[in-house]
């Protein structure tokens, strides 16, 4: 099959949906297919190779303490690249994100499938954001074959719009990148009990509730927080550590996909203090893959993922002291440690992208 995957996000950036994108790209290229990714350019060099074309504008934008892009095409003709290829299937990512999807989802041949990845609260999803959906859902749901959610409370965002069904695959993890044989980063390999956080510097992601959480383990001697990503917290968050004192914190920022799985392999435990807004979770799927303890806020999106281990593994939402006293328990229990690892190892293994590629194409085959 010919095969369209449409990201609506700036591809330079990193982020879940954009991962997704890639690695569906890479497991159908395994399985004979050719699949072309189509994203909006940014305001930096891009090249990448003839697999991935350009169309389209991004400008990243800060929305709802997340980072988001606003993306389009200046012609009303945005869709010729789609009719050029003359694809099977043509699979929109985040359909409603304005205004590229949109845009494309008019002048498209299809068949057409969508995939809706993000989870917002009702009581959270913005005026404006009910306004565009509203105004759209009448030219997006009636273009669309099939519609696929990675969770169901990703697809119960949408379920007020439309009475049809979603097809629920959830998002997946490369077992070949994350597993606990990877060597680890030689940086952390000193007898500390290395924490872990992967992921953007921002509201959202509950960074600031981390830092205040690991403050009140002050006592607990011979352990490091790692904290890898940027954001536009990053100042904040480094203020209220020198104003705290705080010690054993590490700041990362950026790093490589390819040395990333070196920081999960060094690591003890994996944290991910986000509080609203996570549909799934990958970096969940990546720490568990690599054997990984985790403690988490119990937003929606992570009691889909933890909930069995839900009395080691998830806090009461917004919670610090929970939180805090959920990583005391495993800083000082490293048997319960690897008993929580093995457990997140066998559900990771349900997710490999191989199984979840494999699901999609079932969807296209069906078309």
């Amino acid at each position: 099959m010919k095969i369209a995957l449409i990201c609506p996000y700036i591809l330079s950036q990193p982020g879940g949906i954009r991962s997704h994108v890639f690695a569906l790209q890479k497991e159908f290229g395994k399985n004979g297919h050719k699949a072309i990714v189509f994203g909006p350019r940014s305001r930096v060099p891009e090249n990448y190779g003839s697999k991935v074309k350009l169309i389209g504008t991004g400008i990243p934008v800060n929305s709802l303490g997340t980072n988001a892009t606003l993306s389009a095409a200046i012609t009303p003709m945005a869709g010729w690249d789609l009719e050029k290829y003359k694809f099977d299937i043509i699979h929109f990512h985040q359909p409603f994100a304005p205004f590229l999807p949109a845009q494309l989802l008019l002048s498209s041949p299809g068949p057409n499938v969508a995939t809706f990845h993000s989870y917002l609260e009702e009581e959270k999803i913005p005026s404006y954001g009910e306004s565009y959906f509203s105004l759209t859902k009448n030219i997006i749901f009636p273009k669309l074959d099939k519609l696929i959610a990675v969770s169901d409370k990703a697809a119960g965002v949408f379920k007020r719009y439309t009475k049809r069904h979603f097809d629920i695959i959830p998002n997946g993890v490369d077992l070949s990148r994350f597993h606990p044989s990877v060597k680890p980063s030689h940086k952390f390999l000193d007898g500390k009990i290395n924490v872990l956080y992967v992921g953007r510097l921002e509201k959202r992601k509950g960074v600031d509730y981390l830092i205040e959480a690991w403050g009140k383990l002050r006592k607990v001697k011979n352990i490091r927080l790692i904290i890898v990503g940027e954001g536009p917290m990053k100042e904040e968050l480094h203020e209220t550590v020198r104003e705290r004192g705080l010690r054993n914190i590490v700041f990362e920022g950026a790093i490589s996909e390819k040395v990333l799985p070196s920081y999960y392999a060094a690591a003890d435990i994996f944290v991910a203090p986000a509080t609203f807004g996570e549909s799934f979770g990958i970096v969940l799927l990546e720490a568990m893959a690599t054997g990984l303890p985790i403690v988490a806020f119990a937003n929606d999106g992570y009691r889909n993922l933890l909930d069995n281990q839900k009395s080691y593994c998830l806090a009461l939402n917004g919670d610090t002291k929970d939180f805090s006293n959920k990583l005391h328990t495993l800083l000082n229990d490293p048997d319960l440690r690897v008993t929580l690892g093995k457990w997140g190892r066998s559900e990771a293994s349900k997710y490999s992208w191989d199984k979840i590629a494999g699901k999609v194409l079932q969807i296209y085959q069906s078309l």
